[in-house]
C-alpha cells in the first residue's frame, strides 16, 4: 500500500462534501460494509457521491481518512490540553 500525503488525503476529501465525510469516516469506525455505506449515501446525496464511494474510496483511501483523522484528533487534544481551551480544525 501507498502512503498518501497529507495533501493528497485533503484534497481528495474535499471532493467530499461534509456530510460524505462523516458517511466514510462511520464505514470505517463502525466497519460496516460497502452496500451499508452506499444505501446510507443514497439516502443524502443521489449520484455523484454513491458513485464516488463505490469506484474511488479504496482500502488505501479508507486506511488514509482513518490515518488522517487519528493524527489530527491527536493533535487536537494535545493542543487543548497544552492551551486549556477547544480549537476547530475544520
Amino acid at each position: 500500500m501507498t502512503d498518501l500525503s497529507r495533501d493528497e488525503v485533503w484534497e481528495f476529501l474535499h471532493e467530499l462534501n461534509a456530510q460524505a465525510y462523516d458517511l466514510a469516516f462511520d464505514y470505517w469506525k463502525n466497519a460496516g460494509d460497502r452496500e451499508d455505506l452506499l444505501e446510507q449515501a443514497s439516502k443524502v446525496q443521489q449520484g455523484e457521491f454513491v458513485e464516488l464511494c463505490d469506484s474511488t474510496l479504496t482500502d488505501e483511501y479508507w486506511a488514509a481518512i482513518e490515518r488522517q483523522y487519528k493524527l489530527e484528533e491527536d493533535f487536537r487534544m494535545q493542543f487543548e490540553a497544552y492551551a486549556g481551551r477547544p480549537i476547530n480544525l475544520s
